[in-house]
């Protein structure tokens, strides 16, 4: 591997993960409520810290999952219990 290759892989990741501490940000603070009908009642700072790190990685799922909301199976079944 030679340097220049390892520069454009350490600064594509840079990015990636960048986007991703503004998307978790986002998530954790404005979208978790619209994510989960669980999460209608305030999450606890605790549960949101614990899941930064995932959202920071998974990104682009949490967006979607955030600005779209719940799947309509999953909504069903909260409702149904």
């Amino acid at each position: 591997m030679t340097p220049e290759l390892a520069g454009q892989i350490v600064t594509i990741a840079g990015f990636y993960f960048g986007i991703g501490v503004i998307a978790a940000l986002l998530f954790v603070t404005v979208l978790i409520k619209r994510a989960s009908a669980g999460a209608q009642t305030a999450a606890p700072l605790q549960f949101r810290i614990l899941i930064f790190p995932a959202c920071v990685a998974l990104w682009p799922y949490v967006l979607v999952r955030g600005l779209i909301g719940g799947s309509k199976v999953e909504d069903d079944h909260e409702t149904s219990a």
